[in-house]
């Protein structure tokens, strides 16, 4: 007898359990159906809107500048690496674009007057008189007749498997920052035969380097900043240095 009124004790506990979780689950289901955010035609509202705000993102966006199609993709087909401006012309080292000449006297439509290209990799240039010493990661230093800005010529190189990674002109000589090869020197009072005078090489890697006077200031990678005496171009000779844990890659003097 004491079993039996545990069993309906227990029946009626099941089917109170039963009760309450069919009128929570409708509730729930009533709730969720009229909340105006989770509904089908809400969720398809905030679809729509998020795409409304993020379309703007990913379309092209029209240009109010009028360019000359033509020129502006020319001039920028290469990987601009250095740049020198001498009057109204830029000459710039563009990697493997060669040596450009752009004429900049309205600065808002740069226009390319020349070019030189001959497979290399235009890595830096200086300008000087009429010539432009081209430092080519694949040829060495090179040297363009600009006299005549539309058709650039090269009348001289001098190649000995090194990298060029800066090059600056004083009176008849380039000095060359040839990375692992220290500080060139070259000759080149005559363009059409650049030959090696003098070397400076202590184990660094020349990035950069810039002239002033009897000085050739020296960007050497982990070995600093380095000045050396150039008065005599056959022997430079390290007179100063300053190192503070960082990588020199450039230098300019003024």
């Amino acid at each position: 007898m004491k079993n039996t009124n545990i069993i309906k004790k227990n029946k009626k506990i099941l089917l109170v359990l039963t009760l309450v979780f069919t009128l929570s689950t409708y509730f729930c289901a009533l709730y969720y159906s009229t909340d105006p955010i989770l509904t089908s035609e809400s969720l398809q509202l905030i679809k729509e809107n998020e795409s409304k705000q993020t379309m703007p993102l990913i379309e092209p966006k029209s240009s109010t500048v009028s360019l000359d199609i033509a020129n502006t993709a020319d001039i920028l087909d290469g990987n601009t690496e250095d740049v020198m401006i001498v009057g109204t012309l830029a000459y710039v080292a563009d990697g493997c674009g060669g040596l450009r000449i752009i004429e900049i006297s309205d600065p808002t439509i740069p226009v390319e007057m020349g070019k030189f290209d001959d497979g290399g990799y235009a890595y830096c240039v200086y300008v000087l008189g009429s010539y432009a010493y081209v430092g080519d990661l694949g040829d060495g230093l090179e040297i363009i007749d600009i006299s005549n800005p539309t058709a650039p010529t090269k009348v001289g190189q001098f190649y000995d498997g090194g990298d060029v990674n800066d090059v600056y002109v004083s009176g008849s000589y380039a000095y060359v920052a040839e990375s692992i090869e220290g500080l060139g020197i070259f000759d080149i009072s005559d363009p059409t035969a650049p030959v090696e005078v003098g070397q400076f090489y202590d184990g660094g890697s020349a990035y950069g380097v810039y002239v002033s006077g009897s000085y050739a200031y020296v960007a050497d990678g982990g070995d600093g900043l380095e000045i050396l005496d150039i008065s005599d171009p056959t022997a430079p000779t390290e007179v100063g240095q300053f190192v503070d844990g960082q990588s020199a890659m450039g230098v300019y003097v003024s």
